[in-house]
């Protein structure tokens, strides 16, 4: 009985590791995916003749594709780096005047209290 059990507690962990193994695979080829693909080829190499040529114009073409490729993956980068930087600076504002904000309550609220005490103490001191 207690061999069975164990059995059936190791498929469980194997079959646990094998769903998370393929989840964490599905997300790795999906971030890949979105990010540079690779070239095509665009036209079909020449039956006859010289494939020099062929192969000259298929260089240009990926050539031309990275360039493109990368620039926008950099312009991407660098506009997600400066929206960052915005957002980072716009949490600190927001922080800055809320302290501050919370510095004038308590300021209001200490003075409200003086007030309020003085005031007891004029009523009492005329009685």
């Amino acid at each position: 009985m207690n061999k069975r059990f164990l059995l059936i507690i190791a498929v469980i962990v194997l079959v646990v590791f094998c769903v998370v193994g393929m989840l964490l695979n599905n997300s790795a080829d999906e971030a890949v995916q979105n990010d540079i693909k690779a070239p095509k080829i665009t036209e079909r190499p020449p039956r006859f003749g010289n494939i020099d040529e062929w192969m000259k114009v298929q260089n240009t073409n990926i050539k031309e594709y990275f360039d493109k490729t990368f620039d926008t993956y950099g312009k991407r980068v660098m506009t997600t780096a400066q929206n960052c930087i915005v957002s980072e600076r716009k949490l600190y504002l927001k922080q800055q005047n809320d302290m501050s904000e919370l510095g004038d309550n308590l300021r209001r609220e200490k003075y409200l209290r003086q007030q309020q005490s003085s005031d007891v103490a004029g009523l009492l001191s005329s009685l």
